[in-house]
């Protein structure tokens, strides 16, 4: 099975989350918050989307030390 089958659906998924999970949110934010507390709701928001990627980063490097050995340089080529 080759990777590029998976291309269009990570692509779909990629776009459905910036166009309608982050905009979702905003507009909400933006809609039903008062106004003295939209810019803390936005940048809340935000903080979770980076803590999301560092904890994906972390994720990444444990798997590609965890199945390091002689033969290859771990599960993950990157």
């Amino acid at each position: 099975m080759s990777i590029f089958r998976q291309v269009p659906l990570y692509f779909t998924i990629s776009c459905a989350e910036v166009f309608f999970t982050f905009v979702g949110k905003l507009e909400f934010f933006y809609e039903q918050a008062r106004d003295a507390k939209r810019g803390p709701c936005s940048a809340l928001s935000l903080v979770t989307v980076a803590l999301g990627q560092y904890w994906s980063s972390l994720v990444t490097i444990v798997t590609k030390i965890s199945t390091r050995n002689e033969v290859l340089n771990g599960y993950l080529m990157i």
